[in-house]
């Protein structure tokens, strides 16, 4: 008895609610199922050919580590092995959709740190190639750090957290109406 007053205050709204219908709601979060299924394929190519490129040119991406001025020797070298193939599990993570809301998480901790490490380049002066994308440059423009470099990684900062927060969301959600209705 207990458990079907939980499962139907879960999935049914009470008459009195302001809130969106069960109809509603259901068409909201189909839409923004698309939006998270769109922003993880994408950033899924993205941390993908990033981690690639950098592991085909290490010694470029190291190079552009030192080029901050803001790690030691040992550091640089230890972030130069790891977060390439951590971009490339991430990215086929994306991809294939396994454990989506993991990749999703490890790729707003990694958009977040881009942001900070440029954002702190950008305002100490320090002119470096961010090799965002190994040594292969994506347009005929040098990739140095500027306004617009940290405005596209905190683009894809957000489009990463509220990806994050969304499939989160429907996970724990999900979870919580089978404990409670015993489907689990």
């Amino acid at each position: 008895m207990a458990t079907e007053t939980i499962t139907t205050a879960v999935t049914q709204p009470d008459a009195n609610s302001t809130g969106p219908s069960p109809a509603r709601l259901s068409r909201v979060d189909l839409q923004f199922q698309w939006l998270v299924t769109l922003i993880s394929l994408t950033l899924g190519a993205m941390f993908l050919y990033a981690g690639i490129a950098k592991m085909q040119h290490p010694y470029d991406f190291l190079s552009s580590l030192y080029g901050y001025r803001l790690f030691t020797r040992d550091q640089a070298i230890l972030l130069a092995r790891f977060i390439p193939p951590l971009e490339i599990v991430t990215g086929l993570a994306l991809l294939s959709r396994l454990h989506l809301t993991g990749a999703l998480l490890i790729s707003t901790v990694l958009s977040a740190s881009f942001v900070v490490v440029r954002a702190w380049a950008w305002k100490t002066g320090v002119t470096v190639d961010c090799n965002c994308f190994g040594a292969q440059v994506l347009m005929n423009s040098e990739s140095v750090i500027d306004w617009r470099s940290i405005a596209v990684s905190a683009l894809q900062l957000f489009a990463a957290l509220g990806a994050f927060l969304f499939s989160f969301s429907v996970t724990r959600n999900d979870s919580q109406v089978r404990r409670f209705d015993g489907t689990d």
